[in-house]
């Protein structure tokens, strides 16, 4: 049995198991604390509908980044370029480094600076992570 949850319709979690509304709010809030700017579910209400103080995870003021993750899967070596728009009290750094902590698996600690997946075969690390301006963020978004 899969539970669905959304959120503002940003973003769906799937949650396998016969789980109670509380496992999974406990869940959302450790999971959605850096996607939602610190942002912590309030109630949960019906079968899977999350009711959230919007005035705690919405934040207007937003910066724009440019990053790179690097991964390396055996003797190759690439990165993988982005944008985002973030909220204004996340660092640079941290967005990148929980992108690569959550890269192919979740939650992975760091080790060698950087995330192991797939039983250690795949590893990624924050590479770059620099912030931009809106002008350079629309342009650049158009290619990356």
């Amino acid at each position: 049995m899969f539970t669905e949850a959304h959120i503002y319709a940003r973003f769906t979690v799937q949650v396998e198991g016969d789980l109670s509304k509380e496992d999974i709010k406990k869940a959302f809030d450790s999971k959605a604390s850096g996607m939602l700017n610190g942002g912590k579910v309030l109630t949960l209400s019906g079968e899977a509908n999350l009711v959230v103080d919007e005035s705690e995870i919405y934040n207007t003021e937003k910066k724009y980044i440019y990053r790179e993750l690097k991964t390396r899967d055996g003797e190759r070596e690439y990165y993988h370029k982005g944008v985002h728009e973030i909220g204004a009290d996340v660092t640079p750094l941290d967005f990148v480094n929980n992108l690569a902590a959550n890269f192919w698996e979740e939650d992975m600690e760091e080790e060698d600076g950087g995330y192991y997946h797939i039983s250690g075969e795949v590893f990624v690390q924050a590479y770059k992570a620099e912030e931009i301006s809106k002008a350079e963020y629309e342009n650049l978004k158009k290619f990356l």
